[in-house]
């Protein structure tokens, strides 16, 4: 492992976001893979050129991102597509947009440092209707958080859990930037994945640990009983194999595990 991997590690057994640590790395080399001026795109924006060749524009934050919100109209719908294969793209109800600044208000209450580190990487929501989900990232729209129908049927600290579910996802995005997790050969090995009750491959039951993880860390923020996420963190723990990951994958693992106490390997 090299000298970033190793102090990322580090920073994750002390129970640190590395966001800080790997964001400049990535911004750096989606500005080297996107044409013209670039000195003024925030990561969103990069990416969604980077990856999908799309031109949105983010005017504020946060941002309800609608047709309006891109260069071409259709590219609404692109991006929607690319994420969510049966839900639709529309633009937010009054309604609620509401719900989601009373999340992120909520969330700041509850703990300004996270909400703080939240809000400096997602800046932008984008909704899709009848998608069977909570929340949804892609690191093709990295700081996006994906909005499905079921976000709407959850209490206020749910929706905060939530955040700091799709938070952990995008952190696990930019760790994967910098090497495998999972050995070539296990990409297409299915176990059953606790959280989500179904056969997923190790990355997806990583991702599945990594949300866990990190909501295991701050639920003491909330006030409800929320004891089945680490019951969930140590099955989904459980269900990678050590023959299915890399070195580095290996360590950020158990130094993840060994920070909420959630057993080792």
């Amino acid at each position: 492992m090299n000298s970033t991997q190793i102090a990322l590690i580090k920073d994750i057994e002390n129970g640190e976001w590395i966001l800080d640590r790997v964001l400049p790395l990535f911004q750096m080399e989606l500005q080297k893979g996107v044409s013209g001026d670039v000195s003024r795109l925030s990561l969103t924006e990069l990416a969604l050129r980077y990856y999908l060749q799309v031109d949105l524009t983010i005017s504020k934050s946060p941002h309800f991102i609608d047709p309006s919100s891109f260069k071409v109209e259709n590219d609404f719908q692109k991006v929607g597509s690319h994420v969510s294969k049966v839900g639709t793209s529309v633009a937010f109800s009054p309604e609620e947009a509401k719900a989601i600044l009373a999340t992120i208000q909520n969330l700041e209450k509850l703990s300004p440092l996270l909400s703080k580190r939240f809000t400096s990487v997602i800046r932008s929501y984008f909704r899709i209707k009848n998608g069977n989900f909570r929340g949804g990232s892609n690191p093709s729209a990295f700081g996006v958080f994906f909005v499905g129908d079921k976000f709407f049927d959850l209490g206020i600290d749910e929706m905060s859990l939530s955040f700091i579910h799709e938070l952990a996802h995008q952190e696990l995005f930019l760790i994967q930037l910098l090497d495998r997790l999972v050995c070539e050969a296990s990409d297409n090995q299915l176990l059953y994945a606790p959280y989500q009750g179904k056969s997923r491959p190790p990355i997806g039951r990583f991702h599945s640990f990594w949300a866990l993880f990190r909501m295991n860390q701050n639920m003491h923020i909330f006030g409800g009983d929320f004891k089945f996420l680490s019951s969930s963190l140590k099955e989904t723990f459980q269900s990678l194999q050590m023959n299915e990951l890399t070195g580095f994958g290996h360590s950020l693992l158990t130094a993840a595990a060994a920070n909420v106490g959630a057993g080792s390997k």
